[in-house]
């Protein structure tokens, strides 16, 4: 297949330069808009994975978008819901830290600690369990890092608790160690 300059009409003898010999301009130029439109507004895929499929710079890509009036997505754009690539529609984070999934039997969102404790124990939590994260991390949701507790019992293993804990005891030893000099 022969490539033409659409500005200076000549022959591309070399089929993955970047720019016309005899004109300097881009060579993305070739591809038509319909191309261009299709990998990106329809299929969706980015400007770096275009350029590599069509073997041309980001620079140039970008370029051709802006030339056919392709309206360019912003990075935060790109990159939310399903088009983000860690995107899965059955697992989310809440806004307090916590991970909920999609009951595959119920279909309905639950904390993902508590169904991995059901799982774990084979039977529903009651009420006045709570499960609890050894490490405190909220979305750490191994099996080794859960632990079911009474919510009674539960204040005292909180990393808070614990915190709050550790700094009465340093401020009493301060205290101490002031009050005798």
């Amino acid at each position: 297949m022969k490539y033409y300059c659409i500005d200076c009409k000549k022959e591309i003898k070399n089929r993955y330069a970047i720019r016309c010999q005899s004109c300097a301009k881009s060579i993305c130029r070739f591809v038509p808009k319909n191309l261009f439109y299709k990998l990106y507004c329809t299929e969706k895929l980015s400007i770096p994975k275009i350029a590599k499929i069509l073997n041309f710079s980001k620079t140039a890509i970008r370029n051709s978008l802006i030339r056919y009036k392709i309206k360019i997505k912003t990075i935060s754009q790109s990159k939310k819901g399903n088009l983000h690539n860690r995107w899965n529609p059955n697992k989310s984070k809440d806004s307090s830290g916590y991970v909920r999934i999609r009951n595959p039997k119920t279909n309905e969102r639950v904390l993902e600690h508590r169904f991995i404790m059901e799982q774990k124990l084979g039977r529903k939590l009651k009420s006045s369990e709570v499960v609890h994260h050894i490490n405190g991390i909220r979305y750490d949701n191994s099996p080794k890092n859960l632990c079911v507790l009474l919510k009674i019992k539960h204040k005292p293993y909180t990393l808070i608790y614990i915190l709050q804990k550790k700094i009465r005891q340093l401020e009493r030893k301060l205290n101490e160690k002031y009050i005798k000099d």
